[in-house]
């Protein structure tokens, strides 16, 4: 037997984060704390709006017009002018050629069931979105520092299996020359190709774990490509 042994180098990993600069990445960047702490100054700002329906609302209003058409009519001069036939009719306008009007309104809501309500249904909201950010936030805070942690184990379990692949591949090597020297017995250099084959797939199932983990941390702190 001629047992191939091949399998792949592990990668070197630097580890450039902090625990907790892990978490500041976690909280800066994931998109669902975002969308919370977005959905809370919405909130505060729509009973904000609702409030102000109570304020005073002063406005002013100046206008300012050129009449075109100045309306006339018809007075009877005759009836106050003697001289004149008692029937005598002269058109006279009524008006000017500008006119403006000026003005300051005020209003104010006393009672309004309605808007009350409304500011009454967005204070409850208020405090409902921020215990929601809150709450996702210490998730995601509990959630990156396990993915930190599950790192770091990979790590070293990849480490383990790295040492033990090797042993054991050097015990491979000694057992084929013992057997070709026919100081080992046939069951006896199968156990080291057994052992062998055990210790590469120890070792790669350690290589697939610590990618995974990564991968979590990585989608965690917003950066899923490393």
């Amino acid at each position: 037997m001629n047992p191939v042994v091949i399998f792949a180098q592990p990668q070197e990993i630097q580890e450039s984060l902090s625990f907790d600069q892990s978490i500041e990445y976690s909280l800066q960047n994931n998109p669902e704390l975002k969308i919370k702490n977005l959905n809370y100054l919405i909130s505060v700002e729509q009973l904000n709006e609702s409030k102000l329906q109570m304020v005073p609302q002063i406005h002013g209003r100046y206008d300012i017009q050129r009449n075109l058409i100045i309306p006339s009519t018809l007075v009877p001069v005759g009836k106050f002018n003697p001289d004149l036939p008692p029937d005598e009719l002269t058109p006279i306008k009524f008006g000017t050629n500008w006119s403006s009007v000026i003005g300051l309104f005020a209003s104010v809501r006393i009672f309004d069931p309605q808007i009350i309500g409304d500011i009454k249904e967005k204070k409850a909201s208020v405090p409902l979105s921020d215990v929601e950010r809150k709450i996702t936030e210490a998730d995601l805070k509990n959630a990156t520092g396990q993915a930190y942690i599950n790192c770091l184990l990979s790590l070293e379990q990849v480490e383990f299996a790295t040492d033990d692949t090797l042993n054991s591949y050097r015990f491979l090597n000694e057992a084929h020359l013992k057997y070709e020297a026919g100081m080992l017995k046939q069951t006896d250099l199968n156990q080291a190709i057994l052992n062998h084959s055990n210790s590469l797939s120890r070792y790669n199932e350690a290589i697939r774990i610590c990618s995974d983990s990564r991968k979590t941390l990585f989608l965690l702190d917003g950066d899923a490509g490393g």
